[in-house]
């Protein structure tokens, strides 16, 4: 084999490999966005899901206990199913963001509003509950919440919305 043969088979490699690489680029975010679309559709992206979520940020308590029992499974099981599907829908797609099947950047301008105000409206009663069940419940939601508050920062972003103070008070 010549020199310039080996050359020309090198360069092909090259461009061969380079044409693979975008081709898997190309591949990934497709599946992403047809990921995201779904998992987007079958929960959140619902009229029933924002209603929902609604219902949810318009729940009134002062503290975990007042919250158990108002809203917990012994006594407000309907309420219960409610919230759980609603906070199961972030916690997961921040599990999914911590995995990297969705971009941060994309999550952002789909449900950041949704998701920071989840995580500031019940935050502290997903951590309460934790240590008393031990369980890990919200782990997703507060990782998805941190990720979407470092792009907010990041592009020096307002909390989502005026209308904030209504669901959620601010320390």
């Amino acid at each position: 084999m010549t020199a310039s043969s080996v050359t020309i088979v090198a360069i092909y490699y090259i461009l061969t490999l380079r044409t693979n690489q975008r081709n898997l680029k190309t591949t990934l975010e497709t599946r992403q966005a047809q990921f995201f679309i779904q998992f987007y559709q079958n929960g959140f992206g619902t009229v029933e899901g924002l209603k929902r979520w609604i219902e949810i940020l318009h729940y009134e308590f002062k503290d975990y206990d007042e919250f158990e029992e108002k809203y917990g499974s012994e006594n407000n099981p309907q309420a219960c199913a409610e919230r759980m599907q609603c906070w199961s829908f972030f916690d997961a797609l921040g599990l999914y963001m911590k995995q990297g099947l969705v971009d941060r950047n994309f999550v952002y301008e789909y449900v950041s509003m949704y998701a920071i105000w989840m995580w500031m409206k019940f935050g502290e009663v997903m951590k309460r509950h934790r240590e008393i069940y031990h369980s890990d419940v919200g782990v997703g939601l507060e990782y998805l919440y941190n990720e979407l508050g470092k792009v907010r920062e990041k592009d020096g972003r307002p909390l989502p919305s005026p209308t904030f103070d209504r669901y959620v008070k601010q320390k």
